[in-house]
């Protein structure tokens, strides 16, 4: 898989998008369409880097239904220093409310095109995700499930939490965050790290319909926790995206 796949990929995901649009605007399809595209320093997933500390280009299009169904797929470019460049994950769910209480019940398959079947990269994860409004903050819950996780290391666990706080005083639609999880696998061996905690802090804003975030996120392992790589230690990440 070529290092230009990952844009092909997203600028056949916006050519989708556009068709896609134009047909619920016909009637013909329901639901509402959207996609996005990003550019970021770095791929960072429950703090470690899947892009070997380089930068990403990622894209995604999703649909929804007034009914609470969704479905979605995105990609990024990744360098585990295998066969695998590109990973797409493909995502259906059904979200809602239950007064206050928004909830998106969904399953993630996470494939890696390219990469050789005996690596066993790709998995399913199931999640629960919880939000509460309280107005300029926002507070959110997850747990995250797999019943063979990544590279064939067996199951797998994943509970985390998030803040968000707007701050209107602020030009460009400032958005504070914060976030912690801790990830549990059942074969650290096979995986390559022991079981770890991750966290997050950042801060977004929009300019000319371009959505800004920096974000800084470590993990509590050590580099000889990590295979002797700095993939798993702190760093700042910067992101422009844009919604279509």
């Amino acid at each position: 898989m070529t290092r230009t796949a990952p844009m092909l990929a997203i600028a056949g995901l916006l050519a989708t998008t556009t068709l896609a649009n134009a047909a619920d605007d016909a009637g013909r399809i329901p639901g509402a369409f959207s996609a996005s595209i990003a550019f970021a320093s770095d791929y960072v997933f429950r703090g470690i880097s899947q892009t070997g500390s380089n930068a990403a280009v990622q894209g995604g299009i999703d649909w929804a239904h007034d009914s609470g169904v969704h479905l979605g797929v995105w990609g990024s470019n990744v360098d585990f220093g295998t066969d695998a460049g590109t990973e797409v994950d493909w995502v259906a769910g059904y979200a809602g409310q239950i007064g206050d209480v928004a909830y998106d019940l969904k399953l993630t398959y996470y494939s890696y095109p390219g990469a050789s079947n005996s690596l066993d990269y790709d998995f399913w994860e199931a999640a629960l995700v919880l939000g509460y409004d309280l107005g300029p903050a926002s507070l959110g819950v997850a747990y995250n499930y797999s019943p063979a996780f990544f590279g064939g290391s067996g199951q797998a666990h994943y509970v985390s939490g998030s803040v968000a706080v707007a701050v209107p005083e602020f030009p460009l639609g400032l958005t504070l965050s914060a976030g912690i999880g801790r990830q549990f696998i059942e074969d650290n061996a096979t995986w390559g790290t022991p079981d770890l905690t991750d966290w997050r802090v950042g801060a977004a804003g929009r300019v000319e319909g371009f959505d800004l975030a920096l974000t800084y996120t470590d993990t509590d392992l050590a580099s000889a926790d990590c295979g002797g790589s700095n993939l798993c230690e702190g760093r700042f990440v910067f992101a422009v995206s844009r919604a279509f």
